[in-house]
């Protein structure tokens, strides 16, 4: 008895492991991750900059006629910003599946680069509405292309672990943008007061870019659901048609043998 166990336990320790289940984790690519951090930056600081000026620009500018009556353009400047993203949310997700998730990111922080600028310049109020609205906020498709990305670098595995790098340098210039912003106003002089932090924002937003070009590969899924149906509907094809010769054949064999 002493010697079947010892045998069988023999056996048990030479029997080779079984295979795990859970597949190997990837690494991840940390500088695709890091060009989805610098454009999240970018894009929060396009917003969150002009929090602690934007009374002190419409003084400045002649928006409104003092600091206690500057509250309505204060608030109005960056809500046109958010606006103007409502009503192209959308289209920048089909441009994405279309395009590609690269030059589409691409295109978003060149806008934000350009807007930053303009604003920089605008002294009319109309105008600097304008720049905020459109350029600054329809012309930037982020919040549609965030998650994408995330989900494209990460895959099911990971994409959370991304989303919560992205989210956390993004918050980190949310509360740093404002001081940074209030810092610079005025740095070069009254005529164009908004300029230094708004440079800052260019600056930020080309860095996005050159990180974009060098790191960021392009993770647009493959049309698979398009190649399988293709695939289905050919396999489909053939099967009726041999079922139509099947049966085209039958009458045409009794008819050749009724003649015979």
């Amino acid at each position: 008895m002493a010697t079947s166990t010892a045998t069988a336990s023999a056996a048990a320790s030479s029997s080779p492991a079984a295979p795990s289940s859970t597949p190997p984790r990837q690494p991840l690519n940390k500088r695709a991750i890091a060009a989805v951090c610098l454009a999240n930056i970018a894009h929060f600081f396009s917003i969150t900059s002009i929090f602690s000026y934007a009374a002190y620009l419409a003084v400045d500018c002649g928006w409104a006629p003092d600091l206690d009556r500057a509250g309505f353009v204060a608030g109005l400047l960056p809500t046109v910003l958010i606006l103007g993203r409502l009503p192209t949310c959308m289209l920048w997700g089909n441009l994405a599946d279309r395009f590609g998730r690269r030059p589409t990111l691409l295109a978003t922080m060149v806008s934000i680069s350009l807007g930053n600028l303009f604003f920089g310049f605008a002294t009319n109020l109309v105008a600097a509405l304008v720049v905020r609205c459109a350029i600054l906020g329809a012309a930037n498709g982020w919040t549609s292309l965030m998650a994408l990305l995330c989900r494209d670098l990460g895959g099911e595995a990971h994409q959370a672990t991304i989303f919560s790098y992205v989210i956390s340098a993004g918050s980190i210039v949310a509360m740093a943008g404002p001081a940074l912003g209030g810092f610079t106003y005025g740095l070069f002089g009254k005529a164009f007061p908004a300029l230094p932090p708004s440079l800052i924002g260019t600056g930020l937003g080309l860095i996005s870019c050159a990180a974009t070009i060098a790191w960021l590969p392009e993770t647009r899924p493959q049309q698979r659901q398009t190649a399988t149906t293709t695939t289905t509907s050919a396999t489909t094809e053939r099967s009726n048609s041999k079922i139509l010769l099947h049966t085209a054949g039958m009458p045409l064999a009794i008819g050749l043998r009724a003649l015979h």
